[in-house]
C-alpha cells in the first residue's frame, strides 16, 4: 500500500473535493446565519451545559463509551445539514484510545476517536440540542464501495444516556430501536449472536465489545459489553426527514467514509502503483521452504506507517525522491518469512501484496501482484516464533492470494498480512481507518495497535533491520 502520487497529480484529484464534501452547509447572502458564527453559537450552548451537574439516567450503560473523558475539537468544527437545516459537527478525541468491536462489524475494530461526533442543531422551535452520535458500519458497507451507510447509528445526549438507536439496512430502510420489548436477550450478553426462539421464531441480537489496549498490558485492559437490541426490537422508522435517516447524511460521507475528519495537511486520495519486484511464480519463490527436521519458524508482520507513530492513513511526503517535488505516501504492510535450520542457517523471503496497476480509493478492484519486499522500509515490526504445521498453512495462504483482486479500501496490503497471520492462528485488530474516498484497514493503525499492546506470543521490534532474501535451493 505503498502510493507515489506527484504534487501535479494531488491537483488533478481536488476536483473530486466538492464530491465529498457536498453535504457541508456553505454561508451565502440569504440571510442564513455564517458559518463561523454559528459555531460560536454552538460552543456557547456546550459551554452551558458543562457548567451543568452531570444527569445520569438510570439505563445509562456508563462504560468507557459513554464515560470515558473527551476533547471535543471546535477547532476542526464543521457545519452541515440536519434535517434540511445547518447544524454543527464537532469531533472528539478521547483521553485515551477507547476501541470496539461489534457483532455485525465483523472482525473489525472501530477506534472511538474516528466514529464519534457530538452534533449541535436548533429544532423547529429553535431550542439547542446536543448529542453525541456514534457510527458503527457492517460489513456490508465496509467491503464494497457502495456510497450509502449501512450498519448502526448510536445517538446519546451531552453526557452520554442514550436516546436513539437507528439500523440502516442495505435496501435503504431505516429502522429504530424501540426497548422494552423483550429483556431476555439482554441477560446473557457473552455469546456473539444470540438466538431465542420466543414462540417459534428466531431472534438475532446485537452487542457492542469495549476494550482499550492502549495501556500497553493486556492484564490491565478495560472490557465492557453492550447490548444493542434484538431483531424484533427495531421498528420502521417512519418519521422521514425528522427521523433516522437524517443521521445517515451526518456520518456518512461520499466515497465510503462513515466518519473521521481529514487531517488539514494530508492530499486528498492516496494512490498505489505497481511494484517494481513482482514474484512471478509465488510457488518458486517459496519452494525452499522444506519442513527440516529440527528447524524453527518465524513470521514479521513488518509495518511502513505513513506517518511514524502516528495512526494518519496516509501523509505527504515533501521533496520526496521519487517523484521530485511531493508525493502521497499510505504506508505499506509486508512479511518476512524464515525457516531456521539446526546448523545455524536460514531460509528467508519477503513478500508484499500490491495492485497490478495503480489505483486509488474510488478505483475499481484489479488483480493484485505479490512482491518481493526484501530491505523495504519499516518503523514497526511485530514477530512470532510458531509450529510448521501454522507456517505451511500461512504459506498456502499466500499461494492463493497471488490470484486475489486489490482494492485500497476492502482488501489492501494490510487486509492480506492480517489474513496471512490469521491462516497461522495469529490475530491481530482489524482497526479501522478513514481517508477521502474510503475506509479500511491500513499500516498507520496496525502499526499503532502493535506499539501499544502486548499481543500473546508477539515480540515487539521498533528497530528497523535489513532482512534481505536468504537460502537457494534446486
Amino acid at each position: 500500500m505503498r502510493p507515489i502520487l506527484s504534487s501535479a497529480a494531488v491537483l488533478s484529484v481536488l476536483l473530486f473535493l466538492p464530491l465529498f464534501f457536498s453535504h457541508c452547509y456553505k454561508a451565502d447572502n440569504t440571510g442564513d446565519l455564517a458559518a463561523h458564527d454559528l459555531i460560536s453559537r454552538a460552543k456557547s450552548y456546550v459551554s452551558s451545559i458543562q457548567q451543568q451537574s452531570p444527569v445520569y439516567q438510570p439505563d445509562n450503560p456508563r462504560n468507557d463509551r459513554t464515560s470515558r473523558s473527551r476533547e471535543l475539537l471546535w477547532s476542526s468544527a464543521s457545519v452541515t445539514l440536519f434535517r434540511g437545516h445547518p447544524a454543527v459537527l464537532i469531533p472528539v478525541h478521547f483521553a485515551k484510545d477507547v476501541f470496539v468491536k461489534t457483532t455485525w462489524g465483523g472482525n473489525n475494530c472501530f477506534r472511538l476517536d474516528n466514529q464519534e461526533r457530538l452534533l449541535v442543531y436548533q429544532d423547529s422551535s429553535h431550542s439547542w440540542h446536543a448529542e453525541r452520535v456514534t457510527s458503527l458500519p457492517d460489513t456490508l458497507y465496509l467491503r464494497s464501495n457502495q456510497k450509502m451507510f449501512t450498519g448502526m447509528v448510536l445517538v446519546d445526549d451531552y453526557w452520554g444516556n442514550p436516546l436513539n438507536k437507528y439500523h440502516y439496512a442495505p435496501d435503504g430502510t431505516v429502522q429504530r430501536y424501540a426497548p422494552g420489548q423483550t429483556a431476555a436477550a439482554a441477560t446473557n450478553p457473552k455469546q456473539i449472536t444470540q438466538s431465542v426462539r420466543p414462540e417459534g421464531f428466531i431472534q438475532v441480537c446485537k452487542y457492542i465489545y469495549g476494550y482499550n489496549y492502549a495501556v500497553g498490558n493486556e492484564a490491565n485492559g478495560e472490557h465492557w459489553v453492550e447490548f444493542q437490541g434484538c431483531s424484533t426490537m427495531y421498528t420502521p422508522d417512519g418519521a422521514g426527514g425528522a427521523g433516522g435517516g437524517s443521521y445517515g447524511g451526518v456520518v456518512s460521507g461520499s466515497g465510503g467514509s462513515t466518519s473521521g475528519t481529514i487531517p488539514k495537511n494530508l492530499a486528498p486520495y492516496p494512490t498505489i502503483l505497481t511494484p517494481t519486484h513482482i514474484i512471478i511464480d509465488i510457488q518458486d519463490y517459496l519452494k525452499c521452504f522444506q519442513n527440516t527436521p529440527g528447524a524453527t519458524f518465524q513470521v514479521t508482520v513488518c509495518v511502513d506507517q505513513p506517518t511514524p507513530g502516528s495512526r494518519n492513513p496516509w501523509t505527504v511526503k515533501l521533496n520526496d525522491g521519487s517523484s521530485g517535488s511531493g508525493a502521497t505516501s499510505a504506508g505499506h504492510t509486508y512479511l518476512i518469512l524464515a525457516e531456521n535450520m539446526p546448523g545455524g542457517w536460514s531460509i528467508t523471503r519477503n513478500v508484499g501484496f500490491y495492485p497490478s496497476k495503480g489505483v486509488w480509493p474510488l478505483s475499481d478492484p484489479v488483480p493484485g501482484v505479490l512482491n518481493n519486499d526484501e530491505n523495504s522500509p519499516f518503523n514497526i515490526a511485530a514477530q512470532y516464533n510458531i509450529n510448521s504445521t501454522l507456517f505451511f498453512a500461512m504459506l498456502q495462504y499466500i499461494v492463493g492470494a497471488a490470484s486475489d483482486n486489490y482494492q485500497v479500501n476492502t482488501f489492501n496490503c494490510t487486509n492480506f498480512a492480517l489474513d496471512a497471520l490469521e491462516s497461522g492462528h495469529i490475530y491481530l485488530p482489524h482497526t479501522i481507518g478513514y481517508w477521502i474516498g474510503g475506509s479500511g484497514v491500513d499500516p498507520g493503525d496496525l502499526g499503532e495497535d502493535i506499539r501499544g499492546f502486548d499481543f500473546t506470543g508477539m515480540t515487539r521490534i521498533t528497530t528497523p533491520f535489513f532482512h534481505s532474501n536468504l537460502g537457494i535451493c534446486n
